[in-house]
Parts: structure tokens; C-alpha cells; sequence
């Protein structure tokens, strides 16, 4: 998000995992995202990948006042994903 000067903000903030969607399976996810959890091995990476979707589906749902469904998250051909809408969050 950016200010009436146009300098970027930085939004911190802490997330109660409890809150988290029960579905470890990833049925909450988008298509490409449940791909990419579907081609991760281990026990610990799609924990990591659900957990931190959740976070920044939840972060920016309370940033542009949508519900936590409505965001819509993309990735960068070299990877870094970021937040779709009318303001681009990273």
C-alpha cells in the first residue's frame, strides 16, 4: 500500500495459526496453488506453504477490507509471489 506521498508502507502484524482452515489437504487454495502443494514432499514444506498462505491471505484481507477467499494470489516468473488487485501487495 502506498500514502498520499507515495512512499510504501510496511505492515506487520501477528496471525493466531488456531485460526487456520482445518483443511490440511489444502481444499481452501486456488487451482495453481494446490498444484504447486501437491508437487512438495516432505512433512515439513506444505505445512510451511499452508501456513504462510493462510497468513497472507488473512494480512491481506484485513489491508483491502475483502474477505480472506476474495484474495488472489500470483507468482512472478521468477517465483516471489505477491498479492493481485488494484494495489499490488509483496
Amino acid at each position: 500500500m502506498r500514502d498520499e506521498g507515495g512512499e510504501a508502507d510496511i505492515v506487520l502484524g501477528v496471525l493466531a495459526l488456531s485460526g487456520a482452515p482445518a483443511a490440511a489437504d489444502g481444499a481452501w487454495l486456488d487451482e495453481p496453488e494446490q498444484a504447486r502443494l501437491a508437487a512438495m514432499s516432505g512433512p515439513i514444506r506444505p505445512r510451511e506453504f499452508l501456513g504462510g498462505r493462510f497468513l497472507v491471505r488473512s494480512m491481506a484481507a484485513r489491508l483491502m477490507r475483502i474477505e480472506p477467499s476474495s484474495v488472489r494470489i500470483e507468482v512472478e516468473e521468477g517465483g516471489r509471489p505477491f498479492v493481485a488487485g488494484p494495489e499490488r501487495l509483496a
